[in-house]
């Protein structure tokens, strides 16, 4: 007898480019395209697919996703239990986001369009839910100095090979 991570389907891996931003889905369906899975119930999902990295049938699809999403749930842009109507993909999927190109296997992942995102979302999050923002806000400012920090790496790293800031890092790190 299978047991109910035994099931065979589609695991896929995609990139989104939603109203908030860009986003990366790790799923699994048993239909047989991922444009059926994002019509599902006459959503029109299917029209914020950028990419598709991967899309393949295993015999225990469902197993390989569970994993996939223990193994990164740190990383994931919302609960898991998430069905916030302003946050993309309620209810087909929006506790299965990430910002972070979790299996790296988009070319063109850029920190900055995920600090843009990340932003965004907070925003929107505050714009419908305002003490919850707060609550957030509240750790930014306590970890300020450190979050600047943060950022100017992330500028640096994401940064074209002549900026300024990236040839003084280079400089400090090779010191």
């Amino acid at each position: 007898m299978k047991s109910k991570y035994h099931k065979s389907g589609n695991l896929y891996y995609i990139k989104l480019k939603t109203n908030l931003g860009i986003f990366y889905k790790i799923g699994f369906t048993t239909y047989n395209n991922i444009n059926e899975r994002f019509n599902y119930n006459g959503s029109s999902d299917y029209k914020l697919i950028q990419d598709i990295f991967i899309f393949q049938y295993y015999d225990n699809a469902y197993m390989k996703e569970q994993k996939l999403h223990q193994k990164y749930n740190d990383k994931r842009a919302f609960k898991k239990y998430s069905k916030e109507s302003y946050l993309p993909l309620m209810n087909n999927g929006q506790s299965e986001l990430y910002y972070d190109d979790v299996l790296l296997l988009d070319k063109n992942f850029s920190y900055k369009e995920k600090l843009l995102t990340k932003f965004n979302v907070y925003l929107t999050i505050f714009k419908n839910d305002p003490l919850r923002i707060l609550l957030i806000l509240g750790l930014f400012i306590g970890l300020f100095p450190f979050s600047l920090i943060f950022l100017l790496i992330a500028y640096i790293v994401d940064a074209p090979e002549d900026n300024i800031l990236k040839v003084l890092w280079s400089k400090i790190i090779k010191k």
